[in-house]
């Protein structure tokens, strides 16, 4: 998506504070000091700055706001680049949509093979489009970059606008190094067309911000004001990083304020009424919390789909009370495959039905919020049940009888609407059904988090155009199947469906036999899946289905 043909800029993704001047911020800091800091960067109007030894630096170095749109694809890795948004008041900013992560500016100009500016746009180019030098020089279909310091094409060779040949979305690109073509970046940035901020292009950028989130010594997470979504979505991130130990603060952005940047204690955490609660009661609230969360993402890595810090995992298993392995197992049927079939129960992925109309089962924690218990993969998914037992690749692959070809499908399924007309309006049956790879073992042309909101349109889309097809049948998720004698799955909760014999029962076995093999006490859950499209799942604990509290 290019930035230059949207009528609006979404700015969601990463701030840095742009500057070697200035003290950086850490997280341990207060809020308040943090937003303090963000206001004087984004005041600051100088058009160059000065070192301690009288030399003159461009006004990256101690002023304004950078911000990391958050759209991290295919094209920026083989750049091994990355776009940034130079942002000051006194420069063209988007008044909308400012939400994503803040960071330190310890790398506005570093050397060597770390993160560091390349070379800056007075308005951007189009991300997706490869090109070389960092992204610095013109389109290429392989990209070639050099170890130059500044990886800047023009500099004052650079034309204005009316001059023959000028270009917003055009070849040059000006030095962060020099402090007169910085300067002529802002100049030109101010005349030029919209409110399109600039674009600074930083070479050596992470693939993932998780994978590197020490070193880049993250100050904040930005939300703007009045949008829940996203504040939900910063508190999302949030939990995730205080589960690594690191108290990030929730900052507000307030468009057209004197000073935008504000910090409300109240926001730090997602208000809950599971607070209180305690014991199985606790986990039933949360788990409807998470069923009512639809965030459209867990964070900025590649791999940070929906369904790890939102939605329900859950899986259907055998009732009879006489099987010959424990629910939580894999059968020797996945074993052998690879992967196990659970399904993705979300307000706006609902369905009324499980697999083989099972009436028990169990539900795993989102991975964001595993509780120390371990991390279970998920690979790949489909919109519906896709008869994933007598398919390749653990189940992600085509089955033998496959009639479609998925491989070359896929270039050309971008939305929910395309998976519908491509893939369900020609498949004979499940074994026709082309899926999303949704981890970083397989490659992906989607990529997994564009993938994962795809899965999830086009269930939508089956809903609405197919007579609630999607809501009449389970989805399908495959996780990589787990050894036998594993304790430390991340197991939430069994559950059991009302009204059907001995699936009580069942699961009061599960409970029990669970905690001989674990040494930890799993709450049973009632589970009363919608039965129309406008109802919603319910999630109960009631202490008379418990074999044993948990403490």
């Amino acid at each position: 998506m290019s930035y230059l043909h949207k009528g609006f800029f979404h700015l969601s993704g990463l701030v840095l504070a742009g500057g070697m001047l200035i003290s950086p911020v850490h997280a341990e800091d207060t809020g308040d000091k943090v937003a303090n800091a963000l206001n004087e960067r984004w005041a600051s109007t100088v058009t160059n700055c000065t070192d301690s030894k009288g030399h003159v630096l461009s006004a990256l170095t101690c002023s304004g706001v950078l911000l990391r749109p958050k759209h991290t694809n295919d094209t920026e890795h083989r750049m091994s680049a990355a776009d940034v948004l130079f942002l000051r008041h006194d420069l063209k900013y988007p008044p909308d949509n400012m939400t994503g992560e803040i960071l330190g500016g310890q790398y506005a100009l570093a050397d060597g093979k770390s993160v560091s500016a390349a070379c800056v746009r007075p308005s951007p180019v189009d991300y997706t489009i490869t090109r070389e030098a960092f992204g610095c020089g013109k389109p290429a279909s392989v990209p070639h970059n050099n170890e130059d310091t500044d990886n800047s094409t023009c500099n004052s060779l650079i034309p204005g606008p009316g001059e023959a040949g000028w270009s917003w979305d055009g070849e040059c690109s000006l030095s962060v190094l020099i402090h007169r073509e910085f300067k002529l970046a802002m100049d030109l940035n101010r005349a030029s067309p919209g409110n399109l901020p600039m674009q600074i292009w930083y070479r050596y950028w992470p693939t993932s911000i998780a994978d590197d989130v020490n070193n880049l010594h993250m100050e904040a997470l930005l939300y703007q004001d009045g949008d829940k979504k996203a504040l939900t979505g910063r508190q999302n991130d949030r939990a995730l990083f205080l589960k690594n130990n690191l108290n990030i603060p929730i900052i507000r952005f307030t468009a057209r304020n004197e000073k935008p940047f504000s910090y409300h204690a109240d926001e730090q955490v997602m208000k809950s009424e599971c607070a209180e609660k305690s014991g199985g009661e606790k986990i039933a609230c949360q788990i409807t919390q998470d069923y009512n969360n639809t965030a459209e993402s867990c964070g900025n890595g590649d791999y940070d789909i929906a369904a790890k810090c939102s939605g329900v995992v859950i899986r259907g298993t055998s009732g009879n009370l006489n099987r010959t392995y424990h629910s939580w197992e894999a059968s020797p049927e996945s074993l052998k495959n690879g992967g196990i079939s659970f399904s993705y129960l979300r307000k706006d992925a609902k369905f009324k039905r499980l697999s083989f109309d099972d009436s028990t089962g169990f539900i795993f924690y989102p991975e964001h919020f595993s509780h120390g218990q371990a991390s279970i993969n998920i690979l790949c998914g489909y919109p519906l049940d896709a008869g994933t037992g007598n398919r390749s690749n653990k189940g992600c692959g085509p089955a033998s009888n496959s009639r479609l070809d998925c491989d070359k499908l896929e270039f050309n399924i971008k939305t929910g609407n395309d998976w519908v007309k491509m893939v369900y309006e020609n498949a004979k049956t499940e074994h026709d059904f082309c899926g999303f790879i949704l981890h970083d073992e397989i490659n992906s042309f989607l990529g997994a988090k564009k993938g994962f909101t795809v899965m999830l349109d086009a269930m939508k889309a089956l809903n609405s155009q197919k007579d609630n097809k999607s809501f009449s049948e389970q989805n399908e998720l495959r996780l990589e199947a787990w050894p036998k004698m594993k304790k430390d799955i991340p197991l939430e909760a069994f559950f059991y469906l009302p009204g059907h014999p001995d699936a009580l029962k069942s699961a009061q076995k599960d409970q029990s036999e669970f905690k001989i093999f674990s040494g930890r006490i799993v709450p049973v859950i009632r589970l009363t899946l919608p039965q129309t499209p406008e109802a919603d799942a319910v999630f109960e604990y009631r202490k008379e289905d418990q074999l044993m509290l948990m403490q």
